[in-house]
């Protein structure tokens, strides 16, 4: 007992954490030695880009915490009573774990795998090991079957008739296997519930996964009728609040997937899906199979798709009739504040806006800045290069503002609150950041035809353009521009 408080003392003293002040509707994060996250490339079996690594989910959203440093502490504010996290370890593998509102949770992580420890109270023996347990004891293949199943066809091609039969026996063995894996994973749980060695809240949510991960299982591989799935979309009409339902919420995308995308049109979106989400929001409309909750909740989903792709006409009539249609006061929320930058403006918009939604021209920032050179960076919440140049960026700013050149930092996300987010990660001023709506039809992206990011705009103390697709922060030539301009 002694060590352990030892220990717990120690981590606090470090990280600066007082577990007395932790309020009851916020978790507390702490990363210790955060590791880089496998990404995997075009020539290996699975593509991973853009996949997060940390995803926080309570009751009404899932929330993207992914540490931005090695050491760091994230705080997330939730009314829930508790929390599931979802930690991805390596491209193919994720670790999930339960937490009550106002826990302070440590992240230690062994042999790469994330390991956590919560500060404020004692928890249960395998409270936080029971996928760490399986994966390592159990189950350590790289790719499970589910895997295995799931990403097919980088395994293996499909070349004629003969390659076809072979491929129609694998996915059975795989099927075979993969609701074998789900036994043993019932099997091992109910045996750690028993020695109390997991508490019932943990117990239930693995239940609950296991139970929803057989039927998409299932679904997707066609061993369900649609009355089965009716009757398991009839087990659920509202979230419960035992534990926040995503492992249901995950099942009733892939219905969505399996009975409603495959009948409307295509549409070139280069988005994986590319479908006209405005057909698919009026199916789920008039579709009897979801409750009330759940059927909302995809619609959310779908305009969302819409907003971010297609005109403003079409998404604000699409707006329009979701405030109609759902009456749930926080969903809407959600989508207003997600895309309350988009849902504000027409196409062609020619300016930005601060964090209190004031607009401002590009003319208006150069009055703004009058007699300083001014070092714009085009940059958005998901573009992982525009994030990799922020220390440099950082550095180049404090060396650079007292001497005349203001860095101004605008971000095209279509999404606000992941604008918002981003930016107070990486520690952006709200005087210097912005958002470009509409960013794909703006006149100021066409201006400096922004096609891609980061892109850096340099002008000078006049207000002249010198270089619409100036030098990175991280590189050297950036400081001899700078230099140069302010002699």
């Amino acid at each position: 007992m002694f060590q352990i408080i030892v220990f717990l003392l120690l981590e606090l003293n470090l990280f600066q954490i007082n577990i007395e002040t932790i309020q009851k509707n916020e978790v507390v994060f702490i990363f210790k030695e955060y590791p880089k996250i496998e990404k995997l490339t075009s020539t290996n079996p699975v593509f991973f880009t853009g996949i997060p690594e940390v995803v926080l989910w309570d009751n009404s959203k899932g929330l993207i915490i992914n540490p931005l440093n090695k050491i760091d502490t994230i705080t997330v504010v939730t009314r829930d009573s508790l929390v599931t996290l979802r930690h991805r370890y390596d491209a193919v593998n994720y670790f999930d774990f339960v937490f009550q509102n106002g826990d302070t949770v440590l992240f230690n992580y062994v042999e790469g795998m994330p390991t956590p420890s919560v500060l404020n109270r004692k928890t249960p023996m395998m409270e936080f090991e029971f996928d760490k347990f399986f994966k390592t004891n159990v189950q350590p293949d790289y790719y499970s079957p589910l895997s295995k199943l799931k990403y097919l066809k980088y395994f293996i091609k499909i070349d004629n008739k003969k390659d076809s039969i072979f491929i129609e026996n694998t996915i059975s063995e795989l099927y075979l296997k993969s609701r074998d894996s789900f036994n043993e994973q019932d099997d091992l749980l109910d045996s750690i519930y028993k020695q109390n060695n997991i508490s019932f809240s943990a117990f239930l949510f693995y239940k609950d996964r296991i139970k929803m991960q057989l039927y998409s299982l299932d679904l997707k591989l066609d061993k369900l009728t649609f009355e089965e799935v009716k009757q398991i979309l009839n087990l659920k009409t509202n979230p419960n609040n035992l534990f926040p339902d995503r492992y249901f919420k995950e099942f009733t995308d892939d219905v969505r997937e399996k009975y409603f995308l495959p009948n409307v049109k295509k549409m070139n979106f280069q988005d994986g899906v590319n479908r006209d989400y405005r057909e698919v929001f009026e199916m789920i409309e008039n579709s009897e199979i979801f409750g009330e909750y759940y059927r909302n909740r995809l619609l959310s989903k779908e305009l969302k798709l819409i907003i971010s792709r297609f005109p403003s006409d079409e998404y604000i009539k699409y707006y329009k009739k979701f405030k109609v249609i759902v009456k749930d006061s926080l969903l809407i929320n959600h989508i207003e504040s997600e895309f309350r930058s988009k849902l504000l403006v027409n196409n062609n918009a020619s300016y930005f806006f601060d964090k209190s939604l004031n607009k401002f021209t590009l003319k208006d920032l150069k009055t703004k800045h009058a007699g300083k050179i001014i070092y714009i960076d085009f940059w958005a919440s998901w573009c992982a290069p525009c994030r990799a140049e922020m220390p440099e960026s950082k550095q180049l700013s404090e060396e650079y503002t007292k001497k005349g050149v203001n860095f101004v930092y605008v971000s095209i996300d279509d999404n606000a609150a992941a604008w918002e987010r981003a930016s107070k990660q990486i520690g952006i001023p709200d005087a210097s950041s912005y958002l470009l709506p509409s960013s794909k039809n703006s006149t100021i992206a066409k201006q400096f035809n922004i096609s891609t990011i980061p892109r850096y705009v340099l002008i000078d103390k006049d207000g002249k353009v010198i270089d619409a697709d100036a030098p990175r922060p991280s590189d050297p030539k950036i400081r001899s521009l700078f230099d140069k301009l302010l002699k």
